[in-house]
């Protein structure tokens, strides 16, 4: 796997992920409303292109753990970060 599609794989996940994280109620962004089915349907399209690409190069049990993980450090660090951006603002 070349180094450009590594990179392309891991920001699609990130754009998956933080449009996943836009669709949910508790998001911390923005004080508006967002189309939350728009996010959610294409965040989850990107992903799901993601694990297809991932596929292509490691088996299916390396490629949903590479994709989880990516994850989960993703929704871990965004949300302690927007409401530590949003806090910033306030002051």
């Amino acid at each position: 796997m070349s180094i450009f599609l590594a990179i392309s794989i891991s920001i699609t996940i990130m754009l998956g992920a933080t449009l996943m994280y836009l669709a949910s109620s508790h998001q911390q962004v923005t004080s508006r409303k967002l189309p939350r089915r728009w996010a959610l349907l294409v965040g989850m399209m990107l992903l799901g292109v993601a694990l297809m690409l991932l596929n292509e190069f490691y088996g299916a049990a390396t490629s949903v753990f590479f994709e989880v993980t990516l994850l989960s450090l993703l929704w871990t660090i965004a949300p302690a970060l927007f409401a530590y951006i949003a806090s910033r603002k306030k002051q």
